[in-house]
Formats: structure tokens, C-alpha cells, sequence
């Protein structure tokens, strides 16, 4: 009869059987990641034990949408440092969702829950709306091409938005601006579903119109001229005020 090393005859024959059931075995951890990540979209939230806390800002123009502080960046630029939400008394342990230019202004939402910091930011139910200042008076031809979308920004096309003149009933109180008055102007509303760098900035300036000034308005459900927070105020809002 032939001669095995010891062990051998019985180990060989369940090499391919391991080899299946390490395969099944990170099948069936990809699958529990998958629905674990599908779970998280439904799953009550009272029945989670922690408490998340949810605040909108005004965020000032001229205020840069960081916590760190910008004197170290500036010492090694040769600049006076940038005033930023660290400077602002705003609460502690909370993150802003998305951001705005350092020449923008308007809502800003801090929070602790990345759940909702995703959903706000990646849910096409859940629009961003703008107030745009622009140059001159664009003409019905000049909105179509602001709305048509196909901008290329870092790599990305952008979706059709919305654009419109806002007349004289709608347009926004708000407090005094540095450009304010500087030439022709026309206000308009701009909705978005999606947020890309500087981009109502971009598609203004593709039609031809440079914007002057930029108020984020409006954040899902959120409304700045309901609100009545003036630059630098900061309130605690529920999560279904937005989503």
C-alpha cells in the first residue's frame, strides 16, 4: 500500500473545502456591511441611545467655514489671520454640514450626527437655496444657460438647477454688504440639489453675470427670512425641521 507522511492523506483533500468557505465566509461579511449601511437609513431613531443635537448659524460673511483657527496659516503667508467659526460662540462638539465661501454668507448647519450630515448633503429631496446678486439684468436667455447645468467642476458634470429673477415683493431684507450699491445689479434665487466648490458663483459667471453677493436662504425645509437670525446667531433646530 502507498506510504503518507503523517496526516497528509487526511489534510489534502479539504484544501479546496477551506479555500470555499474562506470565499463564503467574506461573501457573507460583505453582505452584513451592505445591510447593515441599508438599516441605518430606516431604523428608528428612538431607538438609539444617543441624542444628537442640531443648530443652524448665520454664517457671517467674511468668516471662514473652519473650527481651526487661522493664525498659524497666516504667520506663514504674511496676512492678519481670518476670522473663522472658532472665533464665533458656537457649541462644542459639533461639525458644520457642507460649507460656504468665505465671501458667502447665510445658513450654516452644525451638528454631531453624521447620518444626518449625509443625508442632508447627499439626498436630492433636501434642495439648497440660494439668493444670488449678480451683475447687470440677465435676460430669460442668460437664466436658461445658468440653469442648463453641464458645468465641469473638479471632475464632475453639474445637474440643471433652478434660476429665477426675484421681483420686488420677494427680494430679501438683509444686512448692509460691502458691495451693496456699487453698480447694477439684479437679485436672483438660484435652487440646487447637489453642491459643488463655488458652484452658483460659476454658473453666473458662464452666462455672462459675476455674482456680488451670495445668502444661502434655504436648506431642505429651513427658511432664512423665517427664521430672523441676524449675522454671527447661532439656534438649536430639530433634525425634521430640515429632512
Amino acid at each position: 500500500s502507498p506510504v503518507h507522511a503523517r496526516g497528509s492523506m487526511w489534510r489534502t483533500p479539504f484544501v479546496p473545502l477551506r479555500r470555499t468557505l474562506d470565499r463564503l465566509h467574506r461573501t457573507l461579511r460583505r453582505l452584513l456591511v451592505a445591510l447593515t449601511a441599508s438599516l441605518r437609513g430606516w431604523w428608528p431613531r428612538q431607538l438609539t441611545t444617543t441624542r444628537h443635537r442640531y443648530y443652524v448659524l448665520f454664517k457671517p460673511c467674511t468668516v471662514l467655514c473652519s473650527f481651526e483657527s487661522d493664525t498659524a496659516r497666516a504667520a506663514v503667508k504674511g496676512r492678519t489671520p481670518r476670522t473663522t467659526l472658532g472665533d464665533l460662540e458656537l457649541p462644542i462638539g459639533v461639525h458644520h454640514v457642507g460649507r460656504l465661501d468665505r465671501d458667502s454668507e447665510g445658513l450654516l448647519l452644525l451638528t454631531d450626527d453624521g447620518h444626518f450630515t449625509h443625508e442632508v448633503l447627499h439626498g436630492r429631496r433636501h434642495p439648497k437655496r440660494y439668493w444670488a446678486l449678480v451683475t447687470g439684468h440677465p435676460e430669460a436667455e442668460a437664466l436658461e444657460a445658468m440653469a442648463r447645468g453641464g458645468l465641469h467642476i473638479r471632475g464632475r458634470e453639474t445637474k440643471p438647477a433652478s434660476v429665477r429673477r426675484l421681483t420686488r415683493s420677494e427680494l430679501p431684507t438683509l444686512p448692509p454688504h460691502c458691495s451693496d450699491g456699487q453698480e447694477p445689479s439684479t437679485w436672483l434665487e438660484v435652487i440646487l440639489h447637489e453642491g459643488m466648490n463655488r458652484q452658483v458663483r460659476r454658473m453666473t459667471k458662464h452666462a455672462g453675470h459675476y455674482t456680488i453677493r451670495l445668502v444661502r436662504a434655504g436648506v431642505g425645509r429651513l427658511r432664512l427670512e423665517d427664521l430672523g437670525l441676524r449675522p454671527g446667531e447661532c439656534r438649536p433646530i430639530a433634525a425634521s425641521d430640515v429632512v
